[in-house]
């Protein structure tokens, strides 16, 4: 098997604030595993606050393309995974893309989908969230009115004050909301007092 990877800036169309910063876009390093007749892909996101740079995320897929070139046929998931894992410590955004890539390939190569490889039955359709990202209170309704397709929508929190922005936002919509955090609320005093 061979790999294959190229680094993306995916530019976001509005700033996307979380606890801890605001961005205007994030570095996605997009692969390719590839058997000689099935390909199988993944993503290996890189968002500032993980700490994972892209030269340590190349520099991964490099040591992978070693050992994936020994394997020219069938393979283990497990027995791949476990091998990639001991390449170098840390870089998880990495090891995730060949995990997905691997799922992706192998699902591939036995004509089932990812469900079945796990042994699962197939669930029934579930809606899905819309992330919002914290921002002022125009940007927020903006945000909402470009939404309008989805039932749910998960809100980044972690503010000084997380009551104003989900009143901020119940001005705009009263649909479900999932809150998201981002490691902004530290200890359960916190917690306590700003849910």
């Amino acid at each position: 098997m061979n790999i294959a990877y190229k680094p993306y800036l995916l530019e976001f169309k509005h700033p996307f604030g979380v606890s801890s910063n605001t961005r205007k876009n994030t570095l996605s390093i997009f692969i390719r595993i590839d058997n000689g007749k099935w390909s199988g892909y993944g993503e290996a996101c890189l968002p500032p606050y993980l700490g994972e740079t892209e030269d340590e995320t190349l520099a991964f897929f490099e040591k992978c393309s070693e050992l994936l070139s020994a394997y020219k046929g069938d393979f283990s998931i497990t027995e791949l995974l476990t091998k990639t894992d001991v390449l170098s410590p840390g870089c998880n955004a990495a090891k995730a893309a060949i995990d997905i890539a691997l799922h992706d390939l192998k699902g591939k190569m036995l004509g089932k989908p990812c469900y079945a490889l796990f042994g699962l039955e197939k669930s029934q359709p579930r809606a899905t969230a819309f992330t919002i990202g914290i921002d002022n209170e125009a940007r927020l309704e903006q945000k909402i009115i470009e939404a309008s397709d989805f039932k749910i929508l998960k809100i980044k929190a972690g503010t000084a004050d997380d009551k104003r922005l989900i009143r901020q936002i119940r001005k705009f919509t009263y649909k479900p909301l999932y809150v998201d955090v981002n490691q902004g609320w530290k200890d359960w005093h916190t917690v306590i007092n700003r849910a």
